[in-house]
């Protein structure tokens, strides 16, 4: 495992360098990254293609953080926020299943 110390000027740097290819992946949502977090953003009215949508996002983005080989998505930490119009269905049970 390759680390840089925690308050190293060179963290930062070695961080933005090995992410800088992240927006080649092919991606259904719109991902935006801030310091060391990213969000993807998905707008539609079906929440079966979003989870579609989503399940299909994360498969692609671990398997790019495993080919990098230093970074690693901490699927613990992985959240997911609904911001929904009141028409739309319930999202009761909504649960995304990930295959490792």
């Amino acid at each position: 495992m390759n680390c840089v110390p925690q308050g190293s000027v060179l963290g930062p740097i070695g961080f933005l360098i090995s992410i800088n290819d992240i927006h080649k992946c092919e991606l259904h949502g719109n991902i935006t990254l801030f310091a060391n977090d990213a969000c993807s953003f998905y707008e539609k009215d079906n929440l079966n293609f979003i989870y579609v949508q989503m399940k299909h996002d994360i498969e692609v983005l671990m398997k790019w953080f495993s080919s990098n080989g230093t970074l690693l998505m901490n699927l613990n930490k992985t959240e997911y926020i609904f911001i929904i119009n009141q028409l739309l269905s319930s999202l009761n049970n909504f649960i995304l299943m990930i295959n490792l």
